[in-house]
């Protein structure tokens, strides 16, 4: 049995392969069999163990339990296999089914896109099948002559050529005589357009149209501005396309040698040299090289302008007034005459040029001479401020839209300073924003009374008290300590100056007494030798302008702080600083309202480095209270020389550029990059003609005073002037 047992289990027997198995059905029987002869054997040696005891020994049969033990154990494994097999059948119908869904449904949508197919193929065959109206000479290939450089080859070429040549005129001139082209052929004619030797009629319309002819040789970007901005009306086209610089050199070199063959002529002749030939030969010269070395390329440029009118005799006058206007700006412009239908053509959107009335011009030049519109400046919630320089359209301004409130006004003197403040004041007052001005010249003080606001004056009668805190914190107090420190900076010299004993000095003077003046302060001082210098204020010349007890107070919507009978600087810088702080300090406490401050003749105040820190963190912090610095000044320098100054422009985002003098020009770059052409029209800008910079954008502005208005802001030379 063991020996059976080991060949059925084992794969190979002595190296050699396992016989072909038997069914599974004739090894149970054989099993069956030896375990029926082991059950037996089993039984004999039981019933000798207990014969003895005579005990008897039943004997069940292991035959039937076992046999169907295994033949369940079978069973069950059959079942099992069967019940498997059954799910991975079911699992694949299941997917078998979805397949077939999804096969049909992508085989009814190449169903619709074949149809869908076979209905455009459809179409597209009828579209071929059409026959459409064309002509029969464009059918025809016109002959073209083969060159080589063999003569007989050549010759041969030549002959073919002429054959065929006379082959497609033959042909053509058939078709062009064939009655069917002339009973296909239809006219068109506009009935609404009568054509002119110098200018048409279309419908009721009257147009002349021009070209140019000549432009100035440096062009300005307000060029064309300036003509779109005039009330005439017109229509313009223009062309512009690049060309070879190999075809503009070669004519450039062929100008320039035919420009000095004319010097020479006049040279032999004993005449001098013509300027205008030179000159001539130099802007050649200089446009070669600029194309030579790629820092211009040539361009072919053509403009084309079409004045309209509703009669003869309204055209006649557009045209007097439009040569006018071109002859201002060095444009030339020239009539197309005999040939208005066809310069006509050159309206429509076509993009050709059926005149060719072009010039070569660089490509600096075209940029400069297309009419792109600028942007405009309209804040619905601002003030009106004037018109667009380009294009005529209202500026509306309003300095608490942008990142910061703060503005810079910078012209030199008689450039329109003065009225372009008084106007932001007084349209912003209108629009309810508190206004203070610190006026060292007293231009504001007829504005402020005609507003009903309050004018307050200083003079040796109407004075200040720098010592009054306004508060009661020790913050506010240690504050303005501070404030009187570098405020008496301004009457001694620096070497007498001594920091640290009047800070010891003030603190003592603010812990005796509520109520300081100058003559504790001084005794305090003692025998220091600043207690000399500062005498001046109570005693000397200076008395009664800082030892008032008069406080300030901002009750009045507009007030204007008169400082001009301080004629001196000496005391104008420091009383502009000490009620510059002073404000800041109100200010600070007072946030329920918008405020503008102007500051007249701002540059006073850079005289000090501390003043001028001052100056700076009060520009840098203004929004926080909801105010505004307007920072007027006509020297520049100042401020653009000053670090401290610099700082003050970046943190105003407003900047209001009147005309400057030609020595400022080249440091315009520090308020706002420019170009030289723009840098160069501050210098040549009319009165009352701004440049506005503003969130890295500038626009030009005419600054507009109202009839109302003229007796508010202008002087009585002013207004006779304009009258």
């Amino acid at each position: 049995m063991s020996k059976k047992l080991l060949l059925q289990t084992n794969g190979f027997a002595n190296g050699h392969a396992q016989k072909p198995k038997k069914s599974k059905l004739k090894e149970l029987e054989v099993m069956q069999k030896e375990i029926e002869q082991l059950i037996k054997q089993e039984q004999k040696e039981k019933k000798k163990q207990h014969s003895k005891k005579h005990e008897t020994v039943v004997n069940q049969p292991a035959k039937e339990p076992l046999i169907t033990q295994l033949l369940s154990l079978a069973h069950d494994t059959r079942t099992k296999q069967q019940q498997e097999k059954q799910r991975s059948l079911e699992e694949k119908v299941t997917q078998l089914e979805k397949h077939i869904r999804q096969l049909k449904k992508e085989n009814g949508q190449l169903q619709e896109n074949v149809e869908q197919g076979n209905w455009e193929i459809e179409d597209q065959e009828k579209q071929l099948k059409r026959k459409y109206p064309t002509s029969n000479i464009l059918q025809l290939v016109k002959p073209t002559l083969k060159k080589s450089n063999n003569p007989i080859v050549m010759l041969k070429n030549l002959k073919d050529y002429f054959v065929f040549k006379r082959e497609y005129d033959k042909s053509v001139r058939t078709i062009a005589t064939s009655k069917t082209r002339q009973e296909n052929l239809t006219t068109y004619k506009a009935n609404f357009l009568e054509a002119h030797p110098k200018h048409l009629i279309i419908g009721e319309r009257y147009l002349k149209i021009y070209y140019l002819a000549g432009v100035p040789q440096e062009c300005s970007e307000l060029l064309y501005f300036k003509l779109l901005a005039s009330p005439i009306p017109f229509q313009i086209s223009v062309f512009v396309e690049p060309t070879t610089n190999g075809d503009i050199l070669k004519t450039a070199r062929r100008r320039i040698s035919a420009l000095e063959t004319v010097q020479m002529q006049r040279e032999q002749k004993g005449l001098i040299r013509d300027p205008q030939v030179d000159k001539d030969i130099l802007e050649t010269t200089n446009l070669a090289e600029n194309i030579t070395y790629e820092r211009e390329r040539a361009m072919i440029y053509g403009f084309y302008c079409a004045l309209e009118a509703n009669s003869l005799e309204e055209l006649q006058k557009l045209e007097k007034a439009f040569i006018n206007e071109t002859e201002g700006m060095e444009l030339v412009l020239n009539i197309y005459s005999y040939g208005q239908e066809k310069a006509f053509r050159n309206l429509f959107p076509y993009d050709i040029d059926n005149v060719r009335e072009d010039r070569v011009i660089e490509s600096s030049g075209a940029a400069v001479l297309m009419p792109f519109v600028t942007k405009s400046l309209y804040d619905p919630k601002g003030i009106f401020l004037g018109t667009n320089v380009y294009h005529n359209s209202v500026v509306f301004f309003n300095p608490f839209t942008s990142r910061n409130n703060n503005v810079n006004i910078f012209g030199v003197s008689g450039a329109g300073k003065s009225v372009t403040s008084k106007i932001l004041a007084s349209r912003m007052f209108m629009q309810g924003t508190q206004i203070i001005i610190v006026d060292p010249e007293g231009e504001y003080v007829k504005l402020a009374k005609q507003l009903g606001g309050e004018v307050i004056q200083f003079s040796r009668n109407n004075g200040i008290n720098p010592f009054y805190v306004y508060g009661e914190t020790e913050d506010e107090i240690l504050s303005h300590i501070s404030t009187l420190k570098t405020f008496f900076k301004f009457f001694m010299p620096e070497k007498m100056y001594n920091s640290a004993l009047l800070d010891t000095v003030l603190i003592q003077l603010y812990k005796k007494s509520k109520k300081q003046n100058f003559d504790e302060f001084l005794k305090l001082l003692k025998d220091s030798p600043m207690q000399e210098y500062l005498k001046v204020l109570y005693e000397g010349s200076m008395q009664g302008i800082f030892t008032s007890e008069r406080r300030l107070d901002l009750d009045s919507e507009f007030i204007v702080f008169d400082l001009s009978e301080l004629k001196k600087d000496e005391k104008r810088a420091p009383a502009m600083y000490l009620l510059t702080a002073i404000l800041w300090n109100l200010v600070n406490t007072l946030t329920d309202r918008r405020r503008m401050l102007f500051i007249d003749e701002a540059h006073m105040l850079l005289s000090d480095p501390e003043v001028a820190e001052f100056y700076r963190q009060l520009v840098k912090v203004a929004r926080k209270r909801d105010l505004g610095v307007v920072s007027i000044t006509q020297d520049v320098e100042d401020f653009l020389d000053n670090e401290l100054g610099k700082a003050i422009i970046t943190n105003s985002e407003t900047k209001i550029l009147l005309k400057q003098s030609y020595a400022t020009l080249g440091l315009m770059d520090k308020i706002y990059p420019m170009t030289p052409e723009e840098k160069k029209s501050l210098g040549s800008m009319r009165k009352g003609e701004v440049v506005i910079f503003r969130e890295n954008e500038h626009i030009g502005a005419y600054i507009q005073v109202l009839p109302s208005e003229r007796d508010l802001v202008l002087t009585q030379e002013a207004q006779s002037h304009e009258d």
